[in-house]
């Protein structure tokens, strides 16, 4: 009798904790999965728009490279999330470590996205013997989008600190939204330069959504303790 009554809490325990769960994690989910289509918009668009192989080929290098900086800030996002979320209970211990941390990554995206422009193209000419200089204009135009996006992208980590992961993945949703259209455009009649060009637009769309959407989620969480 005892152990189907422990049974039976067990099961509901399970349930609730399950239910709770996944109302934050259904968020980030599909906010990481909208982001990452957001993200990859230009390979779709070439694929279907654009008939120069040679082109996409020098611009699928400069991705490829691109890549690596996106990990810079990926780490960035994991290293931050569970120092944000010990002090998620301390409120101006949490805005006191978010400002030191973004601070820091501030300083860090300004330091290797000035060597990836000015020392990459060097070593990637001596190392393929200039096969992939054609490259490297893309890779620079395509470092300044990367910059921009990595500039806000640890007030997603934040967010999720404080319980707000529906608006991250509110913020992933309006960007596409507002994006993809005039991407689709920007390839179709621009072709690659359009697709690169893209990448900045959407860069920028990214990095005025995400900051109005943190400062109305801070006003509205001060607000609240302050009345």
């Amino acid at each position: 009798m005892a152990k189907t009554k422990f049974i039976k809490n067990w099961n509901k325990t399970t349930h609730v904790h399950f239910k709770k769960n996944w109302e934050l994690a259904k968020y980030a989910f599909l906010g990481n999965t909208i982001n990452t289509l957001s993200l990859y918009l230009d390979i779709f668009f070439l694929n279907h728009l654009v008939k120069n192989p040679e082109e996409i080929g020098f611009y699928g290098f400069a991705l490829t490279l691109i890549s690596g900086l996106r990990i810079v800030t990926s780490t960035a996002q994991q290293f931050v999330t569970p120092y944000y979320s010990e002090f998620s209970s301390n409120d101006k211990q949490i805005l006191k470590a978010f400002k030191k941390s973004n601070k820091i990554f501030c300083l860090t995206i300004i330091a290797v996205g000035v060597l990836a422009v000015f020392v990459a193209p060097i070593v990637i000419h001596y190392l393929f013997l200039g096969k992939y200089d054609n490259s490297m204009f893309y890779f620079q135009v395509l470092t300044l989008s990367w910059a921009i996006r990595s500039w806000v992208s640890l007030k997603g980590p934040f967010l999720l600190a404080i319980g707000y992961v529906n608006v991250a993945f509110q913020i992933a949703l309006i960007v596409l939204l507002i994006t993809v259209i005039p991407y689709w455009y920007l390839v179709k009649f621009y072709q690659i330069q359009g697709a690169l060009y893209g990448q900045v637009f959407v860069a920028i769309v990214f990095f005025i959504v995400v900051n109005i959407s943190f400062k109305n989620v801070v006003n509205k969480v001060y607000k609240i303790q302050q009345d």
